[in-house]
């Protein structure tokens, strides 16, 4: 009974990696550091193209999500930056860099109580929470 187990999850994943229904279908590493050269050239609208391409093939990737929400603020594309920060402070929200970019984010959008929000939660953290 093990065998047949093991053997239909091989299969499974086999079938997910070749229709690309995997995130592990396709290295990400590629897509994201073409992403990050087009950032350092200010080039924000293709660096958006690999960075969104990453996520795609890596599901949750935080890097990409970071430098989606860096680069939208940077074009003062306030409603994408917090899409884009919103996802990353999922996958991970220890990161107080995208605390002090959501809160930056929420005022040049005119919503200070989540600005002041975002704010008061970061500053009243305590180590290990």
């Amino acid at each position: 009974m093990k065998k047949k187990h093991i053997t239909f999850i091989c299969a499974l994943a086999l079938l997910l990696t070749l229709t690309g229904n995997s995130t592990y279908a396709a290295h990400p590493s590629e897509s994201f550091d073409k992403g990050v050269s087009y950032t350092i050239n200010n080039n924000y609208k293709k660096a958006e193209k690999h960075f969104k391409k990453t996520i795609k093939l890596s599901l949750g990737h935080y890097p990409s999500y970071y430098n989606l929400a860096r680069n939208a603020l940077l074009s003062k594309n306030y409603s994408n930056a917090l899409d884009y920060l919103i996802e990353a402070k999922i996958y991970n929200p220890f990161d107080l860099r995208v605390d002090m970019m959501l809160s930056s984010a929420n005022l040049m959008k005119k919503k200070y109580p989540a600005a002041k929000a975002v704010l008061l939660e970061m500053l009243t953290k305590k180590p290990g929470d």
